[in-house]
């Protein structure tokens, strides 16, 4: 990142907010233009209490309770780890997520869709010592295999 100061100038509180946020989002995005992964399409898995309704929709739906990533569609690499992570139980849903290109997150960060996208990113990968994580924002990219109780 470059900072470039043309003159010379006090700054009040509230400037200062202004510019620490500005400096923290562009660190942020070159952090994270870094720091992305190809997954193309991978075959994923999500346990949840809404199975009846993710058959009947034939669709899943983003989560609006936040998230380490944010109100996103989470997934892991199978269905026990999907277990082990999920909030609801009950069924298991089999997919085929498109992935693209993962921001690779290894904190907390509440993303948005749009932010992600701001960031070059179509998805989030999260590593984690609990296993790998992977979190899409837009339903269009997730493809129901099946929905089965579990």
């Amino acid at each position: 990142m470059r900072l470039t100061v043309t003159r010379e100038r006090t700054l009040d509180s509230s400037q200062r907010a202004a510019l620490a946020r500005q400096i923290l989002e562009e660190l942020d995005r070159e952090h994270y233009a870094n720091n992305k992964v190809s997954l193309g399409t991978r075959t994923l898995y999500h346990e949840t209490k809404y199975g009846p309704e993710i058959k009947a929709d034939g669709r899943m739906y983003r989560g609006h309770n936040g998230g380490y990533a944010g109100n996103g569609i989470y997934f892991a690499d199978s269905p026990q780890a999907a277990h082990r992570k999920a909030r609801t139980h009950g069924w298991m849903v089999t997919a085929r997520v498109r992935m693209g290109e993962a921001l690779e997150v290894k904190s907390s960060h509440d993303f948005t869709d749009t932010e992600v996208h701001s960031y070059g990113g179509d998805s989030v990968l999260i590593t984690s010592l609990n296993g790998d994580e992977y979190v899409v924002y837009d339903w269009g990219r997730v493809e129901i295999v099946s929905v089965e109780p579990y």
